[in-house]
């Protein structure tokens, strides 16, 4: 986060924890500025943590109305204001609680757009895709969690993607019961509403024992091994600071009133990666049962892979309907600006999302287009696997083009290149070999 930060000379508000000598847990704040310009606070967090472990927004954003207007009264936010730009939040894990938070809720009162930087691995945003994007929304009710209006949610989700002007694959994954619904009132506003039956014998996506498998297996087939944005809407869970999103049994059995099931990041993550995923919405339903728990669940996963994330809570975005829109924007027609009010949302992504442009790099190393990059970033049929390693280079690339003399810096440069070699060595001997860029005879 802040070589990022250094790299595109973005004002950031670093947002820490830690535990004094009495062990006490204190919230820490540290505003920067371009220009090295500083101002560092510590807030007792106690009550900060247990309003947001709670969702109780309102004593979260009480806890904060001290920093808020902190913040407000100092001349690099006035500044911010004045010109109309966005503060960045670098908010670490050093609490599992932390990414969870409604920060953009609770500083809301700066009149800013509020953004969060992404980690190392968010490196680059992937380029948008020349054919339409395909988008996987799942939505689940299971009958442990409070009933909510599963047609109006994924209403929210379709008219935002109606604004973009695109012509996406949409594919919506949701519980029985909650399919019969969605198939008499949207069927003809998407591609398919997939049948639950097809997910029985779908295999796991991840070796970790959780019931929660089949609904992953289920749309990893279903998308044919190859899709761009998944959407999930639904309930959150929060469980020793890892969130996860809650499904019901299966995707043909919703049966148990006492206890869900659930996606936790590991596993999103791994669909993610598996199928060349590069986009997260994650949507939380009124009356939630963890919003905390879906927030950072959102951000667990982000964190696990190379991913444009989005979190929107519908309870907190009801007076502006366009704002999930103006989101979905950001990850499918960018450059875009940012929504100018980011109450009720959290958004992870790059700067370039935005229309920002880096500074030229001082080292003078320029990555060598390949093409593998040309396939992948074109859109063109390739297998995930290759997806990932195009991913994997990106990042690889963006890191190494900071300034350094150091001669290991040198050399891992020039081991970049000779690899990326390689890879399209492998890919020209595929195609003369008559197997294709995809594996395909």
């Amino acid at each position: 986060m802040e070589a990022i930060r250094d790299e595109f000379g973005l004002t950031a508000l670093r947002i820490g924890h830690q535990l004094t000598r009495k062990h006490t847990s204190q919230v820490t704040f540290a505003l920067r500025s371009p220009g090295d310009l500083y101002e560092a606070w510590d807030v007792r967090g106690e009550a900060i943590i247990t309003a947001a472990s709670k969702d109780d927004r309102e004593a979260f954003t009480h806890a904060l109305a001290d920093s808020c207007a902190r913040l407000a009264a100092t001349d690099t936010i006035r500044e911010l204001q004045a010109k109309n730009e966005p503060l960045w939040l670098a908010v670490t894990a050093e609490h599992p609680l932390l990414p969870g938070m409604a920060w953009e809720d609770a500083f809301g009162d700066l009149h800013l757009p509020l953004l969060r930087l992404p980690g190392q691995l968010n490196t680059l945003p992937t380029a948008k895709p020349s054919a339409a994007p395909r988008i996987a929304i799942c939505v689940s009710m299971p009958l442990a969690k409070a009933v909510f209006d599963a047609v109006d949610m994924v209403d929210q989700a379709l008219d935002a993607l109606e604004t973009l002007d695109l012509d996406p694959e949409i594919h919506v994954f949701a519980d029985a019961e909650t399919t019969d619904v969605l198939r008499e009132q949207l069927s003809h506003r998407v591609t398919a509403i997939h049948d639950p039956a097809e997910s029985e014998g779908s295999p796991g996506i991840s070796a970790q024992p959780d019931d929660g498998r089949p609904w992953l297996g289920w749309i990893g087939q279903q998308m044919g091994e190859r899709f761009d944005i998944l959407h999930l809407i639904g309930h959150g869970f929060l469980s020793s600071g890892e969130g996860a999103f809650a499904v019901a049994e299966s995707p043909t059995s919703n049966r148990d009133p006492a206890q869900a099931r659930f996606l936790w990041p590991q596993q999103i993550a791994a669909l993610m990666t598996s199928c060349g995923v590069w986009g997260l919405v994650a949507t939380a339903v009124p009356q939630n049962h963890s919003t905390t728990g879906l927030r950072v669940m959102a951000t667990q996963v982000s964190a696990l892979s190379v991913a444009a994330t989005i979190f929107h809570d519908a309870a907190v975005v009801t007076d502006h309907p366009g704002t999930l829109g103006d989101a979905y924007r950001l990850m499918l027609k960018y450059p875009a600006s940012a929504p100018a009010d980011t109450r009720g949302l959290l958004l992870i992504m790059h700067p370039m999302r935005f229309g920002m442009a880096p500074p030229q790099p001082v080292s003078g190393y320029h990555p060598a287009e390949t093409r593998l990059a040309t396939e992948v970033e074109t859109g063109a049929i390739v297998t995930p696997g290759m997806v990932a390693a195009q991913n994997q280079v990106r990042q690889w690339e963006t890191q190494l083009q900071f300034d350094s003399t150091d001669p290991q810096v040198t050399a891992t440069r020039d081991a970049l290149e000779v690899a990326k070699a390689r890879l399209d060595a492998v890919m020209f001997d595929t195609d003369a070999s008559g197997a294709g860029a995809g594996g395909q005879s």
